[in-house]
């Protein structure tokens, strides 16, 4: 069984009464007020650091025009993706197979079956470096198409840290740029070398790259002036306190037991403070008064004599 909060005395199970048998206090109610003011400053807490971090969402999503534009054009670079390089088609006595170096490309030869054929392609007669520039192509189609997809998903989630997740997809889009770069390059040497192969191949340039480096630019530049720019989240008074003391009671800098109720007093809980007065005196209690019964219930809940309390008061105001 339970002790009595007041006393210390061990209940035993005969004693059902919601009084202890020992000092007559209430079990039940005897802690009730500072169980209460501790629930109400916990409550006061957690719900304005709730609201700090939904202000922090909308700004790192909304808070600027450069904020709207990383989230609305960050698909640009996948999107991009879509027109190839260049497209090619294999004619061979015993087959043939057609790809092409972008987004789609590349997923059709991952999930198509044409990873073996053309990693067998340097055993065909193409003179030249054709298979090797070949290779190099596809290699950077691939790197871009995964930096696409982190520009993709660091800009989605960007809100979370802003400046940091801005300039990490900021250096996404300069390789990105600089890969299709390297691509649209790689792609003309490709061509040229590819059609040395009469009767095997037949190839057409898309220059695709050019819109890749362009996609990847834009959204680099975007996220670069983001980075630059400071997102203001407008709060609620008081809650950014709130927010900070919340975080230091966790962490268990600040007792929680220590702080006074309302914890951060602002005008909405001076006006409730006023409203709550203005009761009491049309009921003909002195608010004064009410806050000294107060007080003194709270030292008599803490053990303390409210005598010896006024008195240890005066001897330290006297001092």
């Amino acid at each position: 069984m339970a002790d009595c909060p007041n006393c210390n005395y061990h209940l035993k199970i005969t004693d059902w009464k919601p009084n202890c048998p020992k000092c007559g206090v209430n079990v039940l109610y005897a802690e009730f007020e500072p169980r209460f003011y501790l629930d109400a400053k916990k409550a006061e807490l957690s719900i304005a650091s709730v609201r700090v971090w939904a202000k922090q969402l909308v700004a790192g999503l909304w808070g600027n025009i450069w904020a709207k534009l990383r989230i609305c054009l960050c698909f640009l670079p996948a999107a991009a993706l879509l027109l190839p390089a260049l497209t090619a088609e294999i004619e061979l006595p015993y087959g043939g197979t057609s790809f092409s170096a972008g987004l789609l490309g590349i997923v059709n030869i991952i999930t198509g079956g044409q990873l073996n054929f053309l990693l067998a392609f340097n055993e065909f007669p193409i003179p030249g470096n054709a298979v090797t520039f070949l290779y190099a192509l596809l290699g950077l189609t691939v790197v871009a198409v995964l930096l696409a997809v982190l520009t993709l998903f660091g800009s989605l989630f960007s809100f979370t840290k802003s400046k940091r997740a801005s300039w990490t997809v900021f250096v996404f889009c300069c390789l990105g740029f600089l890969a299709s770069a390297a691509a649209f390059g790689l792609s003309f040497f490709t061509n040229k070398e590819l059609l040395a192969a009469p009767g095997l191949i037949s190839v057409q340039l898309q220059y695709g790259p050019i819109l890749w480096a362009a996609m990847f630019g834009g959204l680099g530049f975007i996220h670069f002036m983001a980075a630059h720019q400071e997102l203001e989240p407008v709060y609620k008074e008081g809650d950014y306190e709130r927010s900070r003391i919340w975080k230091e009671v966790k962490t268990g800098k600040t007792d929680i037991y220590s702080l006074p109720y309302p914890v951060v007093e602002t005008a909405e809980t001076r006006e409730r403070e006023e409203k709550i007065n203005e009761e009491l005196i049309a009921l003909g209690i002195s608010p004064a008064l009410a806050a000294e019964a107060k007080a003194e219930e709270a030292l008599a809940a803490a053990g303390i004599d409210p005598d010896h309390a006024e008195i240890a008061k005066e001897d330290t105001d006297n001092g």
